[in-house]
């Protein structure tokens, strides 16, 4: 029997601006971000112990697939036979993830916004210190503006419906809420930071609507035998995190000192609590800043007075920016470590050029204006996609969210061909059983998941360096480590890998 749709107040859409609350401003968010961070610290163990010994080996490519030719890249028939109609309500979507659609709403439909036009909804920061992201969204429009008009998926068009949350939780769970009550939306893609997917993980859950490619490395969201409908589309922080540890002890040696800033919410204390249990490091300052301040300055000053033989930021957003410009003015010199989520040249390094000389993170995205790119077919194509909309590739965020249209036009194109054709149950089907090539991720890194068994899509990378531009230009990235992963070994937050 499917139960009942329940009723919710839904508050007004804010108006556009900077919405100075902190994360934990609403109570009931911040029961929902707590609840979700009981999960990181078994899973973030786990990831731990696999990361050191996959940087000894320094294995090659992930997963056996062959990279595409074009942006879309290359897939194939999702595995194990998961998705197509539900037996007895039942919907097997991955391994040990299933999907009782009994428990849906009693008006929920399979194919709500996906019958034509398919609706995909996202909330992002599009004001605020974190609106560097809000071009993301630009970037996905102008995607399926390309896919609508040269190949529409399943003859359908594709509209994406963007909504600002000014990265603040409560404005994230009233956009969701708003979007569930007034349009058929089929799908929710890359909701943008921790605190914000944790707020609207449960909605998302009961009113059995996709929630894919969470834009946060939050390992709490490789939980598919609970939370089906939900998964991460970065490489977890805690992974991240273990990486760099084991980059400062081969650079630096053991018993190197280490500062660290990291923003005051769950995002930053996956990076944090990662560094604490680093054994091999000593970390002598650790400080955190609110996602709300107007600048990091007070902290950075105490975090070079602390002449640290290495340093790790686990923030975003502007902050990146800052960060970088403060530590260049200093007279403090640490081996740099920068959180991927400021990977951007062109929304972070280059209005600070030649600040971020030398700072070095995890990599595995093909970053549009690096210049060794530059002949790379599908970042061509991409910069082409970006200039026809009038966006220039070379000054923002919006080549991301390129990369993520390519990500969601394959599972929504896999999803088309299985039984039943393209249904939210079978959208969550080729999410959970992926092994495809991105175009835009380096060319040996597969996104592979297998329900349970690999509930993280992206889980390695390399270390990459940042070489400012001579003069006038955009800068590149210089790699510096063979490949580091642990892809298909941490598993999921119900069954650690090892």
């Amino acid at each position: 029997m499917q139960r009942t749709r329940l009723t919710r107040a839904v508050a007004p859409v804010v108006a556009l601006g900077l919405v100075a609350a902190a994360c934990s401003s609403d109570s009931d968010t911040a029961e929902t971000v707590d609840d979700a961070a009981e999960t990181v610290e078994s899973a973030a163990d786990d990831a731990g112990e696999t990361v050191e010994s996959a940087a000894d080996d320094a294995t090659g490519s992930v997963g056996d697939d062959a990279p595409g030719d074009t942006a879309g890249g290359e897939g194939g028939d999702v595995a194990g036979g998961y998705g197509g109609e539900p037996v007895d309500g039942i919907v097997q979507v991955g391994a040990e993830t299933e999907i009782d659609v009994e428990e849906c709403p009693s008006d929920w439909s399979n194919t709500a916004g996906l019958e034509g036009p398919i609706t995909i909804a996202q909330s992002l920061p599009q004001s605020g210190q974190i609106a560097a992201f809000g071009a993301i969204g630009e970037g996905m429009v102008a995607y399926f503006e390309h896919v609508n008009e040269t190949d529409p998926i399943d003859g359908k068009q594709v509209e994406i419906v963007l909504r600002d949350d000014a990265y603040d939780p409560a404005r994230t769970q009233s956009n969701v809420e708003d979007l569930v009550s007034t349009e058929d939306v089929g799908a929710f893609f890359g909701i943008i930071g921790t605190p914000n997917n944790a707020a609207v993980r449960p909605i998302l859950a009961e009113e059995c609507i996709p929630q894919l490619y969470n834009s946060t490395g939050f390992p709490a969201w490789g939980d598919p035998a609970e939370f089906p409908w939900t998964i991460g589309g970065l490489l977890p922080y805690n992974t991240e995190a273990d990486i760099w540890c084991q980059h400062i002890t081969s650079e630096l040696g053991e018993g190197a000192t280490v500062a660290g800033l990291f923003m005051n919410n769950d995002f930053g204390a996956v990076y944090q609590d990662s560094m604490e249990g680093c054994e091999t490091i000593e970390l002598v300052e650790n400080l955190t800043h609110e996602a709300t301040a107007a600048d990091i300055t007070n902290e950075l000053t105490t975090l070079s007075a602390s002449d640290a033989d290495a340093f790790v930021f686990g923030s975003t957003g502007a902050f990146c920016s800052q960060a970088m410009a403060g530590i260049d003015q200093s007279p403090w010199d640490p081996l740099f470590l920068i959180s991927n989520t400021c990977q951007a040249i062109a929304s972070f390094f280059t209005p600070v050029d030649p600040a971020g000389q030398g700072v070095r993170l995890v990599g595995y995205l093909k970053d549009v204006a690096d210049q060794n790119y530059a002949d790379d077919e599908t970042v061509q194509e991409a910069r082409q996609i970006l200039n026809d909309a009038g966006i220039d590739p070379d000054s923002g965020s919006a080549p991301t969210g390129v990369s993520f249209g390519i990500a969601l036009e394959h599972v929504l194109r896999e999803a088309a061909t299985l039984p039943g054709g393209l249904t939210r149950t079978n959208i969550m089907a080729v999410t959970w059983n992926l092994d495809f090539y991105n175009g835009l991720v380096r060319e040996d890194i597969q996104a592979v998941t297998d329900g349970v068994n690999d509930a993280y899509i992206y889980e390695g990378g390399y270390i990459v360096e940042y070489q400012a531009p001579e003069g006038d230009g955009t800068g590149s990235y210089e790699t510096v480590s063979e490949l580091i992963s642990v892809a298909g070994e941490t598993g999921s937050v119900s069954q650690p890998g090892g």
